[in-house]
């Protein structure tokens, strides 16, 4: 293993059948670790595993799994976990003379497999084993160029009914979003936007949070995001804050209402400093007195905190 993981460059992902053997069972957790040392950017995958103490991403094995437990042999729909999901183009994970252009998957079969292991936040890994010769047979090299002629014409169904949001400075939020009547901000396009479709930001600052309701598919059938051509557009989570007061030399002050910050304010909670007191009476007198007006202070703030919208800060 050291050899494979040094003596070929960056290795980016090691999948690994039958970790629980009797041979590495007991030692996986220390195989995982000299792994990640030799390569640390290097995903593991301990096959049918859905431990993360195991492996980087979940693991099923979909021809062993839909007859030894249909319940989980695809991850779940609404899956949030990185997943993958290994399947065999023919009756065999190997090569065998049984094997031809009749009994393995269609390119229908597989595009749909695809696409629903793609929905479900899965990679879809799909064995084609080599001949005897070590080289693909001409019936599976035939079945992978149909596979992705069907996946192109796929795609191109996919943009021809796909749709282009605009976004502008200038425009309304209640507008339809097209070039001439665009949205205002970044999340009105977000919220309608579907699987496929194209938003288009042209020039200027956004100040906004944008929490997509709902993410793309396939890589047909992404949510693209992107500056309108030429042009330059920033997004921020700033605000702009004016009518800032001059006090002297280089300081300046503003007064912001609570309410500027909406339902998260980070200066509503109290911190109180503790001083360490000393082993003189002096000191000790003089801490008391601190900590007495610390603490006078926290209850007039608790007793304010019902009319904390009306406070401003400074």
């Amino acid at each position: 293993m050291s050899e494979l993981l040094t003596g070929y460059g960056p290795i980016d992902l090691l999948w690994v059948d039958q970790y629980r053997n009797p041979h590495t069972r007991n030692d996986w957790q220390d195989i995982k670790q000299h792994v990640k040392s030799l390569q640390p950017n290097c995903i593991v995958i301990a096959n049918n595993s859905l431990d993360f103490a195991e492996t980087d991403i979940h693991s099923y094995e979909y021809p062993w799994l839909k007859t030894a437990s249909p319940a989980r042999a695809l991850p779940p729909a609404g899956n949030e976990h990185p997943a993958e999901v290994c399947d065999k183009i023919g009756p065999g994970w190997f090569w065998s003379s049984r094997e031809n252009n009749a009994n393995i998957k269609s390119a229908e079969e597989v595009v749909d497999m695809l696409k629903l292991c793609n929905s479900r936040r899965a990679n879809y890994l799909l064995n084609v084993a080599p001949d005897k010769s070590g080289l693909i047979p001409a019936y599976s090299v035939e079945r992978l160029q149909q596979i992705g002629k069907l996946l192109r014409s796929k795609t191109r169904t996919s943009r021809s009914n796909a749709k282009e949001y605009h976004v502008s400075i200038t425009g309304l939020d209640g507008n339809p979003g097209s070039k001439s009547k665009p949205f205002k901000t970044v999340s009105a396009a977000a919220q309608i936007a579907q699987p496929g479709d194209t938003i288009t930001v042209h020039e200027g600052v956004y100040r906004e949070r944008i929490n997509p309701p709902r993410g793309g598919e396939l890589d047909d059938k992404r949510i693209i995001y992107r500056a309108a051509p030429g042009e330059k557009v920033v997004i921020k989570g700033s605000e702009v804050v004016k009518s800032w007061m001059k006090l002297q030399n280089d300081t300046w002050q503003v007064t912001v209402p609570n309410s500027f910050f909406g339902d998260f304010n980070p200066y509503s909670d109290l911190y109180v400093s503790m001083v360490r007191v000393g082993e003189t009476g002096g000191i000790l007198d003089q801490t008391m007195e601190q900590l007495l007006r610390l603490l006078s202070r926290e209850e007039r703030v608790k007793s304010n905190l019902k009319n904390a919208a009306a406070w401003s800060w400074h």
